[in-house]
């Protein structure tokens, strides 16, 4: 969130990973269920896939958490900011 000048609304870096977002959307992963290990392909190569990451399972589901969580903590802002006008009748 870089572009953002003294935002009061911090987000976890690691939950706003568009990388990882978009290789799981576009079905660019694989998973190795013996070393519980993810290899994804966050770049466009076509359909060469060479450069990939990697990263165990539960780091993935840390951030998949992460995710939930700031997610959540939007949804209540944007709840609250919407429910205010009604609340102060």
């Amino acid at each position: 969130m870089d572009f953002i000048d003294d935002s009061w609304f911090t987000l976890e870096d690691a939950a706003t990973d568009n990388q990882l977002r978009n290789s799981i959307a576009h079905y660019k992963t694989n998973y190795d269920e013996v070393s519980q290990v993810i290899e994804y392909f966050p770049r466009r190569e076509g359909m060469e896939e060479e450069r990939s990451e990697s990263m165990q399972f539960i780091e993935f589901m840390r951030r998949i958490l992460l995710a939930y969580r700031e997610m959540h903590r939007m949804h209540h802002l944007i709840k609250a900011i919407l429910y205010y006008p009604m609340l102060m009748r």
